[in-house]
């Protein structure tokens, strides 16, 4: 049994399925101390005339080759190199140089523990496109082929189709897997399938990560304020907001998977935390109570309000004669409390009270720990209840 404390809860993050690629050995040039005006100069030096005087086109052909790659070892050595995990071939030359800036300014935000070096990182780390294009019909589509090589039938049939199927199945469930091999295939847009696109080449990146809209953004916290606070129920006035209100008299409505006008829910979760501190007056509880009961005190000035911070406690800073006094008047307002007015007003959290009915409830002495889900899903529902007779 893992006792848990009241507002900060203990967590990890575990990483499964970590398969490791066997490393492959390739042979490439080393271009470090590659400077290509010298490599010009010694081009230049080179006496291409004799190829002219040869009257053996292999034997020309050899020379060519044997002067070229002589020159090329001398500024560009080859070398023996171990490659690790999985390739990549999205990923070009461009982007890996990208990848690898955002990673220096990373280690030297963490190194310096600078708020500017941060800030620097944090704006390298989403870099924008100048070519992203809003409802564009063009999509990259990825295919994921599995080939078993062992298992092929004859005809297309729906019969041996099922028939191989219940084999294939089998033998996974005998643990005996066949040999196959895993094919990837990417399907980019044609140039003509793109809309509004500007006389430039195409850039991969773009559109593909598009902002949240504004107006989105703005219903949102619209909608925080009102008292929305799933996100079940955040995503479906969403969608009655764009089909009817931005995209109404018969537009054609964007794509669901478009993240500008449809984000998932990781997106719509974080608007949301951001409306609701946006609308806190402090971030802390403690001050944001604080200035709350001054709000109160100002709407309703005849109201009694009793504040206690956590840090310090009033009690601690009067003299023996006071104290004296507190515990007389503390016993007076015990007894008072039983009187209360149906008027008065009390307000009791809602996260303290449960954890006050769970810790009772666990005690052996009250004899209920064996009804203890029973007994706190009834007193959840007596505290949710409006009217008596509910």
């Amino acid at each position: 049994m893992v006792d848990l404390s009241d507002h900060e809860m203990v967590g990890c993050i575990r990483k499964l399925n970590n398969v490791k690629f066997t490393p492959k050995v390739i042979t490439c040039r080393n271009y470090s101390a590659y400077e290509p005006e010298v490599m010009k100069e010694d081009f230049r030096r080179v006496n291409w005339q004799s190829l002219y005087t040869m009257n053996d086109i292999n034997k020309a052909l050899e020379y060519f080759n044997d002067t070229v790659k002589a020159i090329f070892d001398r500024h560009a050595p080859q070398m023996v190199k171990k490659v690790r995990g999985k390739p990549c071939p999205w990923i070009n030359s461009d982007i890996r140089k990208t990848m690898s800036s955002t990673d220096c300014m990373l280690r030297k935000a963490r190194r310096t523990k600078k708020n500017e070096d941060h800030c620097h990182f944090k704006k390298r780390r989403f870099l924008p496109q100048n070519t992203i294009k809003f409802n564009c019909p063009a999509r990259i589509r990825l295919q994921d082929v599995i080939n078993f090589l062992a298992l092929k039938i004859r005809d297309d049939t729906a019969r041996l189709r099922r028939d191989m199927s219940e084999t294939l199945k089998k033998g996974i469930a005998d643990k005996d897997k066949p040999l196959f091999e895993r094919r990837i295939y990417i399907h980019l847009p044609k140039e003509n399938e793109h809309e509004d696109q500007p006389e430039r080449p195409m850039i991969a990146a773009g559109g593909i990560l598009q902002p949240i809209d504004k107006r989105i953004v703005r219903k949102i916290e619209a909608l925080v304020g009102e008292g929305v606070k799933t996100v079940g129920e955040m995503k479906r006035h969403l969608q009655q907001f764009v089909k009817h209100e931005l995209f109404q008299d018969n537009k054609p409505c964007p794509s669901k998977r478009n993240r500008r006008y449809y984000p998932n829910n990781v997106d719509i979760r974080n608007h949301m935390y951001r409306a609701t501190v946006k609308n806190m007056l402090s971030k802390i509880d403690q001050e944001n109570l604080e200035k709350k009961i001054e709000t109160w005190k100002k709407d309703s000035p005849d109201d009694s309000i009793f504040f206690r911070t956590c840090s310090v406690s009033p009690y601690d800073k009067t003299s023996e004669d006071e104290k004296d006094d507190i515990t007389a008047n503390y016993k007076i307002l015990k007894c008072l409390v039983l009187n209360v007015n149906s008027e008065t007003t009390t307000y009791i959290c809602d996260f303290h009270r449960e954890q006050a009915w769970e810790r009772w409830l666990k005690k052996g002495d009250n004899g209920l720990t064996h009804k203890r889900d029973d007994v706190l899903k009834l007193l959840q529902t007596v505290a949710k209840s409006n009217t008596e007779d509910d």
